[in-house]
C-alpha cells in the first residue's frame, strides 16, 4: 500500500501542470432609453416662454424626428441671500448660474453721451450680486472691449466713463448748428428771390429784372449748400448704422455661446 501511494504521488508530480484558462473579460450590456435635453425658449423680446407645450417643439436626430416622452418647465432658483450681513453667497453657485449683461455704447453726440453715461451709472447702483456680471463695449470703426465680464462696479464705472468720453472716430459731419444756419440762409434767399421775382413781374422798373436774377442765383447757391449738408448727414447716418449693426451682430454671435 505504501509503495502504490508513493508511485501515484511520483506520477502526479511528474505530470506537467496545465496552465489556468484565462478568464473571459466581463461584459456589461448597455443601451440608451432616453436623452435629457435642456431647452431655453425666448420670445422676440428676449423673455422666457414658460407655457411651451411638447407639441410645439420638434427634436431631430440625424434629420429624423424623435418622440418626446417627458417635458417640464424648470425654473432656476435665485441665489440665496447671505446668512449674515457682509457674507457673500457661495462663489461656486454664482459661477454655475451666472447672469451676464453687456453694455454697448455707440458713437453719440455730447447730449447723447451724457444721457447714456447717467443711465449706465444708475444701472450700476443696483444691488450687487455675485452671479451678476457685466461687460462694457464701444462701437466705433470697430468693436472695442473696454471691460470684460466682472462684478467690480468701480471697474465697470470707469469703463462707462471711457466709453462716453470717446469722440466719434468716424469723421466729423455738419452738426445741428450748421444745419440750422444753412437752412435759415436757404429760406431767406428763397424768400428774397420770390419777392424780387414778384416785383419784376409787377413792373417794378428797369432795376427789378437784374435784382430778381441776382436773388435767384443767390437762392440757388444757398439751396445747393443745404442739399450738400443734408446728403453728408444721410451718408453718415447710413455708415454709422451699418457699422453699429455689424458690430452688434458679431457680438451677439459670439456671446450666444455663453450660458446666462
Amino acid at each position: 500500500m505504501l509503495l502504490a501511494a508513493l508511485l501515484s504521488a511520483t506520477a502526479l508530480a511528474a505530470s506537467p501542470q496545465q496552465p489556468p484558462k484565462p478568464e473571459a473579460a466581463p461584459a456589461f450590456p448597455s443601451g440608451t432609453q432616453a436623452v435629457v435635453l435642456d431647452v431655453v425658449a425666448r420670445d422676440k423680446k428676449g423673455r422666457t416662454v414658460s407655457d411651451l407645450r411638447p407639441e410645439e417643439i420638434e427634436v431631430l436626430e440625424e434629420g429624423k424626428p424623435k418622440t418626446i416622452i417627458g417635458f417640464r418647465f424648470v425654473e432656476r432658483a435665485p441665489v440665496p441671500p447671505p446668512a449674515t450681513p457682509g457674507t457673500p453667497a457661495p462663489a461656486a453657485e454664482a459661477r454655475r448660474h451666472p447672469t451676464l449683461v453687456t453694455l454697448v455704447f455707440d458713437a453719440l453726440d455730447q447730449q447723447g453721451r451724457v444721457f447714456a453715461r447717467d443711465a449706465a451709472l444708475e444701472l450700476l447702483k443696483t444691488e450687487s450680486r455675485p452671479d451678476l456680471l457685466l461687460s462694457v463695449f464701444y462701437v466705433g470703426n470697430r468693436l472695442q472691449l473696454l471691460q470684460q465680464f466682472t462684478t467690480d462696479r468701480q471697474a465697470l464705472a470707469a469703463a462707462v466713463d471711457r466709453a462716453c468720453s470717446v469722440l466719434d472716430p468716424r469723421g466729423v459731419v455738419p452738426g445741428a448748428a450748421t444745419t440750422d444756419r444753412v437752412t435759415s440762409a436757404a429760406n431767406t434767399a428763397n424768400d428774397r428771390a420770390q419777392a424780387a421775382g414778384d416785383a419784376a413781374m409787377a413792373g417794378g422798373g428797369a432795376a427789378a429784372g437784374p435784382a430778381a436774377g441776382q436773388a435767384a442765383v443767390e437762392a440757388a447757391m444757398a439751396n445747393v449748400e443745404l442739399r450738400a449738408v443734408e446728403m453728408a448727414q444721410n451718408l453718415e447716418r447710413s455708415q454709422r448704422g451699418n457699422s453699429s449693426l455689424f458690430a452688434l451682430f458679431a457680438l451677439a454671435r459670439q456671446q450666444q455661446r455663453l450660458a446666462g
